[in-house]
């Protein structure tokens, strides 16, 4: 699916100010200003690609609210969802594709 117009199609209907402030106070939590166990394992600015897979067979729900958390933690991580919201998966089927840093997409992971 193209990014853009996932984008148009999903983003506008979430990305509103309280679901941010929600997301960020549940970053902050969760991570705080960091996540210590990534800074000790990797470098800050190694780039990766990363794959969300499905765990088990169900109906997606929330890969809009997970490509906000990922633009949040840090804008420059690229989220490139593979099915809709409310589409049936199968288990071992990629969710979403990510690039950008290790340590950014494993905090936002969190």
């Amino acid at each position: 699916m193209n990014q853009s117009v996932w984008r148009k199609c999903y983003a506008s209907y979430i990305d509103t100010p309280e679901v941010r402030r929600i997301i960020r106070q549940a970053l902050a939590e969760d991570i705080g200003r960091y996540d210590i166990t990534t800074k000790l394992l990797f470098s800050v600015d190694r780039k990766i690609y990363a794959v969300i897979i499905a765990g088990e067979n169900g109906i997606i729900c929330g890969i809009n609210i997970a490509w906000l958390v990922f633009k949040l933690w840090d804008n420059s991580i690229r989220f490139i969802p593979q099915v809709r919201e409310g589409a049936r998966v199968r288990k071992g089927q990629t969710i979403a594709r990510l690039s950008g840093r290790v340590s950014s997409i494993l905090s936002g992971e969190r």
